[in-house]
C-alpha cells in the first residue's frame, strides 16, 4: 500500500513540472506596472518604413505585442524585451497620430505623436501614352492598399481597380475615355499630397505613314514614321509578313526596328499595332535584299573542318538556314555559329571531290548568294 502512495506522489510532482514547462515563457511580466513605453524613433517616417520602439519588459514574442498608430494595428517585426521593430501601417488615416502598445494587462501610450511623411513622387513613365495604357509612378510613402488610395489623373480620381499599389511604386491605368491632352498625376495619403513634376500626355490613335529604306538586309535597322506611336518599345508591335520584329526605340513619330531573321518572303507588308488600337498596314511592301557572300576563310580543306563565310543578310537563326556545299545541303546542327554577317560552318563529307561552289539561300523561294 505504501508503494502505491509513493508512486502517486511522484506522478503528481511530474505532472506539475510538465505544466510549468509547458507555459509559453517569453519574459513577459504579469504586472502592468513593470511594462514601460519609453520612446520611439524616428519620430517621422513614410508608410511602409520601419520604426523602433524603446521600452521595458516588452517580452520576446512579436505576436503578444500589439502596436497601434491611431486606431490602425501595425506589423511587429521583432521584439527583444527592451525594443521592438514595427512597420508604419498602410491604412494610417492621419498625418499625425498617437502610438500605443498593449501587452498582457498593460496598455500604454507614447509621450509624443508620430508624424507621417508626405508621399514623394520621384519619376513617372512613360510620359506619352494612349488611353488605357499603363503608367508607372515611382517614389516613396505610397499605400500598399486600395482602402484609402487616392490617385488623381488630372481631375479624375482613379478607383482601386485602376491602380496596382505598392509602398514605392504605383501602376496606374489611364482611363479608356481620356481625351488627348496633358495631365497631372497626384497621390494623396492621409491628407498629404504629392504631385509629379512631369505631365503625362495622352495622345490620339496611332498613324503609320511609311518606312525607310524600302529595301534592306536581314538584321538591318529601318525607320518607321507616323504619329502617336508612343514612347514605349514594348507596347509597339511590328511584324514583317507576320514575323515579329524587334523594336529598338520609339519616340511618338518614328520607330527603329530590326528586319527579322525569320522573314519568309522577299516582299512583305509591314504591320504595326498598339494594345487597344486597330492594326495598321504599310501602303507599300518591304523588299528584302538578297544575301551577299563576300569571302570564305579557306578555299581548300577537309571534311569536318570549319569554314567561315563572311557577307551580309544571313540569318542569326537555325530555323530557315540553308547553306550548301555543291549539292550537299548543310544541316542546322553543322552551322556552329550563325550571324547576320558571318557563318561558321563545318565542311561536309566530300569523298575527295572538289566542291565547285558554296551557296547560301535565305528563304524557301531560292533567293540567295553563291561563291563559285
Amino acid at each position: 500500500m505504501k508503494k502505491v502512495q509513493l508512486l502517486f506522489v511522484q506522478a503528481a510532482v511530474c505532472l506539475s513540472l510538465l505544466v510549468a514547462c509547458g507555459e509559453d515563457n517569453d519574459d513577459l511580466s504579469t504586472n502592468p506596472d513593470d511594462v514601460a513605453f519609453l520612446d520611439f524613433s524616428p519620430a517621422t517616417a513614410f508608410i511602409g518604413e520601419e520604426i523602433t520602439i524603446q521600452g521595458k519588459n516588452l517580452g520576446t514574442n512579436p505576436h503578444a505585442l500589439i502596436v497601434t498608430f491611431g486606431d490602425v494595428v501595425a506589423n511587429v517585426v521583432s521584439v527583444d524585451g527592451t525594443s521592438a521593430r514595427v512597420i508604419v501601417p498602410d491604412d494610417i488615416e492621419a498625418a499625425s497620430v498617437g502610438l500605443a502598445l498593449r501587452i498582457s494587462l498593460a496598455s500604454l501610450k507614447a509621450g509624443k505623436a508620430f508624424t507621417l511623411k508626405a508621399p514623394v513622387i520621384e519619376s513617372i513613365s512613360p510620359t506619352s501614352v494612349l488611353p488605357g495604357q499603363e503608367v508607372v509612378v515611382k517614389g516613396n510613402g505610397f499605400r500598399n492598399s486600395q482602402r484609402f488610395e487616392q490617385v488623381k489623373f488630372g481631375n479624375t480620381l482613379l478607383k482601386g481597380e485602376s491602380v496596382d499599389p505598392g509602398n514605392t511604386e504605383l501602376h496606374l491605368y489611364i482611363p479608356a475615355d481620356a481625351t488627348p491632352g496633358k495631365y497631372t498625376v497626384g497621390v494623396t495619403v492621409a491628407g498629404l499630397t504629392a504631385t509629379a513634376a512631369d505631365l503625362v500626355e495622352v495622345t490620339g490613335p496611332p498613324v503609320f505613314s511609311g518606312f525607310s529604306p524600302a529595301t534592306a538586309f536581314i538584321g538591318d535597322e529601318i525607320t518607321l514614321t507616323g504619329e502617336n506611336l508612343g514612347t514605349d518599345p514594348d507596347r509597339l508591335a511590328v511584324s514583317f509578313g507576320g514575323v515579329d520584329a524587334t523594336v529598338v526605340s520609339v519616340d511618338k513619330t518614328s520607330a527603329k526596328v530590326i528586319v527579322p531573321d525569320d522573314i519568309e518572303a522577299s516582299s512583305v507588308q509591314i504591320r504595326i499595332s498598339i494594345p487597344g488600337e486597330e492594326l495598321l498596314t504599310s501602303d507599300n511592301n518591304f523588299i528584302l535584299k538578297a544575301p551577299v557572300i563576300e569571302s570564305l576563310s579557306l578555299t581548300r580543306g577537309y571534311s569536318g573542318q570549319l569554314v567561315k563565310i563572311i557577307g551580309k543578310g544571313f540569318r542569326d537563326s537555325y530555323r530557315f538556314e540553308q547553306v550548301a556545299f555543291g549539292s550537299k545541303v548543310i544541316e542546322r546542327g553543322s552551322v556552329a555559329r550563325p550571324g547576320h554577317n558571318e557563318l561558321l560552318v563545318s565542311v561536309p563529307q566530300a569523298r575527295g571531290r572538289k566542291v565547285s561552289r558554296v551557296c547560301y539561300r535565305s528563304r524557301h523561294d531560292g533567293h540567295g548568294a553563291r561563291v563559285l
